[in-house]
């Protein structure tokens, strides 16, 4: 996983890929879109998350992936209390 993740703020690989190099990603989708593996140190320890398009777009408004990952949160909560 770390050796894998995200130095940039770019799609630089897909989700084959991931699950080739063995990440389990949570996509069920049968389409191979371009991801970005992104490391958090998390309240738990490491976490992994694979970011799309729309993540590292985020990131073009302010460079943070904490920002960006905060913003991803509050859109999944917000979907879930509609």
């Amino acid at each position: 996983g770390k050796s894998l993740a995200n130095k940039g703020k770019k799609t630089d690989t897909t989700i084959a890929a991931l699950s080739a190099a063995g990440v389990d990603v949570a996509y069920t989708s049968a389409d191979n879109p371009r991801a970005g593996l992104l490391r958090f140190n998390g309240a738990s320890g490491i976490e992994y998350h694979a970011g799309f398009t729309n993540f590292f777009k985020i990131m073009t408004y302010n460079p943070s992936r904490l920002y960006a990952m905060a913003v991803f949160q509050l859109s999944q909560e917000i979907g879930r209390h509609r």
